[in-house]
């Protein structure tokens, strides 16, 4: 059984290396086929990191040991930015900042129309109470940059409706991704903490 494994696979691969071609001639290439992409949503764009800078009118002070950022109930959105993109280098253990020319050279969504939607509803009694859509083209898709831009343009219309704890949401303001809803068609942001 080992005599088989040894000519099978390991004699091969030792021939191989000694084989030398003429100058003139190159080892054949192999044809790779391009992989489809599983979803418009790119894989760069999932791993972006970044945060909503919220400026408000009313932030409520700190309650107690918590560090979350409450709103006072008449608080009102001034503006809101983003922060600065980064990414996680997983072998540097650390966040490293994308350049602005970086994102824009970046596939992010592949597809020509992008259409953001969130609906908010009652938590007691489940009805809606709100809803948010709004739909960008661009022809060729969106580049990383294009999508940071349409999230910030959707949060400022879409943010001010949210409540949490009676006021405003601006604690919610860590990226975590774009997803499809369950329509199939509109995409959700999601926000961590």
């Amino acid at each position: 059984m080992l005599l088989s494994y040894f000519q099978s696979f390991v004699l091969p691969c030792l021939l191989s290396d000694l084989l030398v071609f003429p100058k003139n001639m190159a080892p054949k290439k192999s044809i790779v086929k391009r992989k489809k992409l599983e979803s418009v949503i790119t894989k760069a764009v999932k791993d972006l990191c970044f945060t909503l800078d919220i400026k408000t009118t009313k932030t409520a002070p700190q309650r107690g040991k918590l560090l979350n950022r409450f709103e006072e109930s008449d608080s009102r959105i001034e503006r809101i930015n983003v922060s600065e993109v980064t990414y996680y280098d997983k072998v540097a253990c650390e966040h490293v900042p994308y350049s602005i020319d970086e994102l824009k050279n970046m596939p992010g969504y592949t597809a020509d129309t992008m259409t953001f939607e969130n609906v908010w509803r009652n938590m007691d009694t489940n009805e809606i109470t709100g809803t948010t859509t709004k739909t960008f083209k661009k022809k060729g898709g969106f580049s990383c940059w294009d999508v940071i831009q349409k999230i910030l343009a959707f949060e400022k219309i879409d943010r001010p409706k949210s409540k949490w704890f009676g006021g405003v949401d601006c604690h919610h303001i860590y990226y975590e991704g774009i997803a499809f809803n369950d329509d199939g068609k509109t995409l959700g942001i999601y926000w961590g903490s």
